[in-house]
């Protein structure tokens, strides 16, 4: 049926018109594609909807199922739209890039720790009050970690009291409950030298975490939650800014083992050993007879010399018993003797501990440790057997005079205890092993 003129003018007049209805323009109106999709047209494309004040005004604990499907149904539309909206209730959205759980690895003197902190440093805002440090060793129990009960003697009094005393793990989770908009990190070194499971006990549960980025079960420790404030009965978990990060070593001998179930929810970085950058790359030993060797060759030779005949001398995991870049400094690389004591006994009671690894890598003359010791001081690389030494070959090099050294570098003294300006802002990576 076709309209006459004055019935389009009436209709067009009338109240209940599309513009006096105040709809929406056809461009804003979503669309199904033929994948059954819901699509905006090619002119909004760059003008998503923004579903976070909606998904931020109530929890998801507030909503019924239906009204729980329809806020997931509107997460996804705004993923597809090119936005990523946060959880419900949810003011801070965790950074999935920051692992909240990780362990520095590597045989001793690779750096973990330092590595480690400089991750750290760039991610708080207050060291002094954001970072809690512990140190794992065999005595080291739960009570020390969590916190224990100490009978207490108030000064001029006779009354004794029981209060809780928190452990490092305790005030760092008060911390970051307190301090919502920290991150907050709890530091744990060797974690392997202590027994790890009996330290952490049911702490052990609250390491899954759930995609909100707390702890996806809860525990029941009635003195954590009165530290923290809560009621006895309260759930316990770990909160979206609290990250636990550890050092280990794997190669020691007194090291607990750790079990797959523990490991499994910690990210791993390995430091390589064979990782040169640094002041390490220009320290120098001093040698007899005037001569002196840099340390990453001496290193590195010797490192090669251990992988290539560890079968031969029945060495299990060589590669755990390497020679780390940072396992010395300079200042011991200037003293022969200071130098043998540190790295010939590790080598000779850790390293070649077998007679038949120690007759392939030492002359026949050397047969004790005592006798490694001495005679370096006086054959320098003489002391190596005649396949080893041949290795050092063109390796070695004159000490040089004062006067022609590089502005900052060691002069080589032997016999003598000095310190170069390289040493100075490296003795702390150092002392982390």
């Amino acid at each position: 049926m076709i309209d006459t003129d004055e019935e389009k003018s009436e209709r067009e007049d009338h109240p209940g018109n599309k513009e006096d209805m105040n709809l929406p323009d056809e461009e804003s109106i979503p669309h199904i594609n033929e994948h059954g999709e819901e699509t905006l047209h090619e002119e909004k494309e760059s003008g998503a909807p923004d579903v976070k004040p909606l998904l931020e005004e109530v929890s998801e604990e507030e909503l019924n199922d239906l009204e729980q499907e329809q806020v997931k149904e509107m997460k996804k539309l705004s993923r597809r739209l090119g936005g990523d909206p946060p959880s419900a209730g949810s003011s801070q959205q965790t950074d999935r890039d920051v692992p909240r759980l990780k362990i520095w690895s590597g045989i001793p003197g690779t750096g973990k720790s330092f590595q480690l902190q400089e991750n750290v440093k760039g991610m708080v805002s207050d060291e002094n009050e954001d970072v809690f440090r512990t140190v794992f060793h065999p005595e080291y129990s739960m009570y020390d970690f969590v916190g224990q009960i100490r009978p207490t003697q108030e000064p001029g009094g006779t009354t004794i009291s029981y209060p809780f005393e928190p452990g490092p793990f305790t005030r760092a989770l008060c911390r970051a409950r307190n301090a919502t908009d920290n991150k907050v990190f709890l530091i744990i070194e060797e974690l392997n030298r202590g027994n790890a499971a009996a330290i952490f006990g049911e702490i052990f549960q609250l390491l899954d975490l759930a995609d909100n980025g707390e702890s996806e079960y809860g525990i029941v420790q009635k003195d954590i939650a009165r530290v923290l404030g809560m009621d006895a009965d309260d759930e316990i978990k770990l909160p979206k800014n609290l990250y636990i990060y550890a050092t280990m070593n794997i190669s020691d001998q007194n090291v607990f083992a750790l079990d797959t179930a523990f490991l499994r929810r910690w990210d791993r970085e390995y430091v390589f050993a064979d990782k040169w950058e640094g002041a390490c790359t220009s320290w120098n030993i001093a040698l007899p007879n005037d001569k002196t060797i840099s340390w990453q060759s001496f290193a590195e030779n010797i490192n090669d010399w251990l992988i290539d005949k560890a079968g031969d001398f029945g060495i299990n995991h060589p590669e755990d018993k390497r020679l780390g870049p940072w396992f010395v400094d300079q200042r011991t690389c200037n003293n022969p003797l200071l130098f043998a004591n540190k790295v010939f006994t590790y080598l000779w009671t850790n390293v070649f501990s077998y007679s038949q690894a120690r007759k392939g890598t030492f002359s026949g003359e050397i047969t004790t440790l005592e006798r490694v010791l001495k005679e370096f001081t006086t054959q320098g690389l003489g002391i190596f057997s005649d396949k080893l030494a041949t290795r050092f070959d063109g390796k070695t090099e004159p000490i040089m005079p004062p006067d022609q050294l590089e502005p900052g570098k060691a002069t080589i003294i032997s016999g003598t205890d000095t310190e170069s300006d390289d040493d100075k802002g490296t003795e702390e990576k150092n002392e982390e092993e």
